[in-house]
């Protein structure tokens, strides 16, 4: 049975801190991710229900969620008034999931990928791999037909590929568009800017959801200040980027 993130310093810090019980909050909160399409409101509701059936204290639920926040887990995209998240995504889920097979399904039929947002970007042997109950030639059989399935993977119609990447770029800016402030009480020009978004490069499209929420958290966008339109955040009529000021959250003086 292999275990890369046995190898990871965060989870590790993250176990001593809260215990093993700590990486079942982690799962549940992936799974979730997974099956909203990498959007997650974080609710009092949700957070009761996980520390019940996890058995968990409320307030360590809470501490775990902070955690994996810190280490960069899970991006935030609304917060409450009081600065708490209120909607995250997964950082990693566009390279998660373009690691599953054609149908959704994992690769391997005795795999399991668990968190990528904690073991790194799809890297080799970033799986738990359940292996220990198989016989020598069911072993065998498994990996004949992993490979097998990599390889018609790897002769995937160009087409096929392209509209991979097109339907990641759609999910992408629909979590952009939802976490942009509105202008006024709206937002405006949705086409021109799924346009502009769509010359992003892929690691460009995650980090501009993150500064979007940034911007959208921001003191003057909070008090509907000068608020940009969507599209003249991605780029402006003068060519310039105005979310890469946004990169970062917005530094704020000690209460």
């Amino acid at each position: 049975m292999t275990i890369p993130f046995n190898h990871d310093p965060e989870v590790w810090q993250l176990t001593d801190t809260h215990g093993d019980r700590a990486l079942r909050f982690v799962l549940e909160i992936f799974c979730l991710l997974d099956k909203k399409n990498n959007y997650l409101e974080i609710t009092l509701p949700l957070m009761k229900s996980l520390a019940r059936t996890l058995r968990q204290s409320l307030a360590k639920c809470w501490r775990i969620l902070g955690q994996m926040l810190a280490n960069g887990w899970l991006i935030v995209l609304k917060t409450f008034e009081d600065g708490s998240p209120s909607a995250v995504m997964g950082r990693n889920y566009a390279e998660y999931h373009r690691s599953r097979g054609r149908n959704g399904d994992e690769l391997g039929t005795n795999s399991k990928q668990i968190g990528p947002d904690l073991v790194g970007k799809g890297r080799e042997g970033s799986s738990l791999t359940l292996n220990s109950s198989l016989t020598s030639s069911e072993e065998e059989a498994r990996l004949r037909e992993q490979k097998e399935k990599k390889g018609a993977q790897s002769r995937t119609p160009k087409k096929e590929k392209v509209a991979h990447v097109a339907e990641d770029c759609a999910q992408n800016f629909e979590l952009f568009w939802q976490a942009m402030p509105a202008r006024n009480g709206k937002k405006v020009e949705k086409p021109e800017a799924a346009r502009k978004f769509a010359t992003l490069s892929p690691s460009d499209q995650v980090t501009i959801i993150q500064a979007a929420a940034n911007y959208a958290n921001s003191e003057r966008a909070r008090a509907g200040v000068g608020i940009k339109d969507p599209h003249r955040f991605i780029k402006s009529g003068k060519g310039d980027t105005p979310w890469r000021d946004w990169t970062e959250p917005e530094a704020r003086p000690p209460a």
